[in-house]
């Protein structure tokens, strides 16, 4: 059934019947909770973290703009994602958010200035086996996806690369999904069931980005796409040159195509 549809009992209901019970255990369970376990919260700080998350998906889910919402729960993860980092930069600054916030932007904006490729997010390790094995799909249903807590962290370290190149979080998080749940191996490399036009129609947006896209986060038989290089190296250190170019590319149709970067890369490295 459908989040829509879920809504709809809540309406005739009320949210203590089985139908907001059961929303709202797995907006908890599969939004919420992945990404506390993400940031690395624990003890008091997680706990408030996970009720302020909680709260704020729950008020998101009662406002009349997720019924109109392309991603609805793009809309969720992204109210989720706001109030966990509000907690937990809170708790480090030991301040309101609000004033963490300023006083995080000034020690980053000081040491930019010394080092302009320092790391602004840190990244999990990712498993390649584990999305194209087990696979991420969105999360349309409740309780009968196969999108599972375990596997948020994966969603959220690859978005967290896209949202640095400069892609908004919905639209990020739809492609990723969509070429996790199509991805299957196919002579020792991953692709993608249905093609960059699948992709596209998934995550609603043109067909030469999602063409592009698929190219960065999948790679080539001899140049490793986002995903398996940051499986192997979790840091800034995986994106090169290249990577920067192929990424910036996705959001900028002038731009030299990834495809197009990665054979000259490829050429580059044979001679």
């Amino acid at each position: 059934m459908s989040l829509l549809a879920y809504l709809d009992l809540v309406d005739v209901h009320g949210w203590d019947g089985p139908a907001g019970c059961a929303l709202l255990s797995y907006v908890r369970d599969t939004v919420v909770r992945p990404q506390v376990s993400y940031r690395g919260l624990t003890g008091p700080v997680a706990a408030q973290a996970e009720a302020t998350a909680w709260t704020m998906t729950w008020r998101t889910l009662t406002s009349p703009r997720i019924r109109d919402a392309e991603s609805p729960w793009g809309i969720l993860w992204s109210a989720a994602r706001r109030a966990i980092e509000d907690e937990s930069i809170a708790a480090a600054y030991g301040t309101q958010p609000r004033k963490a916030w300023q006083q995080r932007a000034s020690q980053r904006l000081a040491a930019r200035s010394s080092d302009p490729c320092l790391v602004s997010v840190s990244l999990p390790p990712l498993s390649w086996e584990l999305l194209s094995e087990h696979g991420l799909e969105p999360a349309s249903s409740v309780g009968g996806g196969t999108w599972a807590a375990g596997d948020a962290p994966i969603l959220t370290a690859v978005v967290a690369v896209l949202l640095e190149a400069g892609w908004q979080l919905e639209p990020a998080s739809r492609a990723l999904l969509s070429v996790a749940a199509r991805s299957r191996h196919r002579g020792g490399r991953p692709h993608v069931l249905g093609g960059y036009r699948g992709v596209a129609a998934d995550a609603t947006i043109p067909g030469w980005q999602a063409r592009r896209l698929v190219h960065v986060l999948l790679g080539t038989q001899q140049w490793p796409g986002l995903i398996e290089r940051l499986a192997v190296r979790p840091d800034r250190g995986a994106i090169d040159a290249v990577m920067h170019a192929a990424l910036r590319a996705t959001l900028d149709k002038t731009l030299t195509s990834p495809d197009m970067l990665i054979r000259n890369a490829t050429l580059q490295a044979a001679s």
